[in-house]
């Protein structure tokens, strides 16, 4: 299959966010009840997705197909001002997501390469990912692509349908 990844432009921005609601909406119901779908389309969103294609340290390609937008990826140069770490310039891909029909066809892989470029020309040391624990998918896929496991975080929710008053799960 023939495809093209391009660095994404404000009229791929509706396409991003749907494809982005996509992600959120597969996360919500396997993964992750406390996303917010509605802050997509929000204005705070909003902003977060033209930023990502106006900005320089901040990045958007797609993965076209035809004229059709059949995947994406967000990332960014981040600085992390730590004396521990001996990282002058990392870079984060932040999400990335593949309409189902499109999946096995190597468009992620064309968006990962596209993303290392650019972060290789911005002369970022590290990159970083992150995958829902249980997305075993999103976790093989990265590995495949180099990722190697760095840190793990664990969360307590204190959501008051989550956990009753003497702190054990409420059936």
């Amino acid at each position: 299959m023939d495809y093209k990844i391009k660095k994404a432009k404000l009229e791929h921005l509706k396409d991003i966010q749907r494809l982005h609601k996509s992600l959120f909406d597969n996360e919500i119901k396997n993964f992750n009840k406390s996303l917010n779908p509605k802050w997509i389309f929000g204005k705070a969103g909003t902003q977060y997705y033209k930023d990502l294609i106006n900005k320089r340290n901040l990045c958007a390609f797609v993965a076209l197909v035809g004229n059709k937008v059949a995947g994406y990826l967000a990332g960014e140069i981040i600085r992390e001002p730590v004396g521990w770490r001996k990282i002058k310039k990392q870079a984060e891909l932040d999400n990335m997501f593949v309409l189902p029909q499109y999946r096995g066809k190597k468009i992620g892989t064309g968006l990962v390469k596209a993303f290392l470029s650019w972060a290789k020309k911005k002369e970022a040391t590290n990159i970083k990912v992150a995958a829902s624990a249980k997305n075993q998918k999103a976790i093989s896929f990265y590995q495949k692509h180099g990722f190697k496991d760095y840190e793990l975080i664990l969360e307590i929710n204190f959501a008051p349908a989550a956990i009753s008053k003497k702190g054990r799960k409420k059936n």
